[in-house]
């Protein structure tokens, strides 16, 4: 979806979940570096990293026991602490013990070239971009596009801009509020499209519909309405009294008039 920008906001643009499976399946994770590299991908992803704080993390700062990660020295100085998933720690276990066994030397940190030297910022930028061509995505990635992508699945998920902000290490709630306009643009498109004719099969299964019963519905749409005249004769068959006249009235409360009474002669009287 095209971002716009809007009250001199910047939308940033975002990776559906979708688009980054399949950046997730680029990296050949039989090779070292393309498992290294497969690594980094899920950690920017899953946890909001920057592309400076994923250089400098080192094995220290992760407790590979309960998940723990601490970014130390973060944008403006400043730490925060983020907890990984279980797949996300064994995938550091197998690095770690790759890294040991086909890295050169004993690095401290965790994303290291063969020759045991930090990756750089640029590798990594060069990196993303090859990697979303050949997953054939077209947007214009770059390591920040998957921060943002973090950003806003994880509102999505908790609705909690507070949670957010602090995941993030934004040191103002300002700077978070930009993923809410992410979030209210997906509310948008989802209501202007909400029961259109392409939503109609959705919809359907959604209200349990069977086939047939659907077709029902429609076809008690398009039935013709009936005119004035055929429903009054449609009452009068149910309710007339004969004469064309509708009593609408429930037939143990309808009045029933008492016959006329010839007058008695003045002659009975003598």
């Amino acid at each position: 979806m095209e971002r716009k920008k809007r009250a001199g906001l910047k939308i940033p643009e975002i990776l559906t979940s979708e688009e980054q499976a399949a950046l997730l399946r680029v990296p050949n994770k039989r090779y070292p570096t393309g498992e290294r590299n497969h690594l980094l991908l899920r950690l920017m992803l899953d946890s909001g990293l920057r592309v400076s704080e994923a250089v400098a993390l080192s094995w220290k700062d992760v407790d590979l026991n309960t998940g723990k990660l601490m970014v130390r020295q973060g944008k403006g100085a400043k730490d925060r602490t983020l907890w990984l998933g279980e797949e996300d720690v064994a995938l550091l276990r197998h690095w770690r013990e790759r890294q040991a066994k086909d890295v050169a030397g004993a690095r401290a940190e965790i994303f290291t070239t063969l020759a045991g030297e930090p990756v750089s910022v640029r590798y990594i930028q060069a990196m993303v971009k090859r990697y979303t061509a050949r997953a054939g995505i077209t947007k214009s990635v770059h390591p920040h596009t998957l921060r943002h992508s973090f950003a806003t699945d994880l509102y999505r998920e908790t609705k909690d801009i507070r949670l957010t902000q602090k995941a993030l290490g934004h040191a103002n709630l300002a700077t978070t509020q930009i993923y809410t306009h992410l979030v209210d643009e997906d509310l948008e498109t989802a209501l202007k499209s909400f029961r259109q004719p392409q939503e109609v099969a959705e919809f359907d299964n959604a209200m349990g519909l069977a086939p047939s019963e659907a077709e029902d519905v429609v076809d008690e749409a398009k039935a013709p309405q009936e005119t004035t005249a055929e429903r009054r004769r449609r009452l009068a068959a149910l309710y007339g009294d004969g004469d064309g006249v509708i009593d609408l009235t429930p037939p143990g409360e309808r009045y029933t008039p008492r016959p006329k009474v010839p007058p008695i002669p003045r002659e009975a009287f003598g």
